[in-house]
């Protein structure tokens, strides 16, 4: 109960109803989230494929370049990868001519992705 300049006003939470609201926004952030991370994941693994500096002999590097998501204790982990076992050296050697990962990791995730996040969480809060 509060006093506001002599008038009073009440309001009560039911225990039950405030139970079903976190659950319903729990899965409404989760089914939300998990479109964000698609989309995220998505993003990664077409910059990587379109703008490698490598020549492609087999496109095997290139189509096997992936992007995928998963659910942590601490949160969520994007992993940007390699399918082919060569892709290490790709990464690495010849003083990282042929690197894809980190610059993408560094171009596409932190200065899009990032601050998209921001952005969604901004809207889950305003209940979008």
């Amino acid at each position: 109960m509060a006093n506001i300049n002599g008038a009073i006003a009440r309001f009560a939470l039911k225990e039950g109803d405030l139970a079903k609201g976190m659950l319903e926004f729990a899965e409404r952030f989760d089914k939300a989230m998990n479109m964000f991370l698609d989309n995220a994941s998505l993003k990664l693994k077409n910059h990587a494929q379109t703008r490698r500096r490598w020549t492609d002999r087999t496109n095997q590097a290139r189509l096997t370049l992936n992007a995928t998501w998963e659910k942590v204790d601490t949160g969520y982990r994007v992993t940007l990868a390699h399918g082919v076992d060569y892709g290490i050296h790709l990464e690495l050697k010849h003083q990282r001519k042929y690197e894809i990962l980190m610059p993408t990791i560094q171009q596409v995730g932190y200065l899009e992705i990032v601050p998209a996040f921001s952005g969604f969480i901004e809207k889950m809060k305003a209940g979008a």
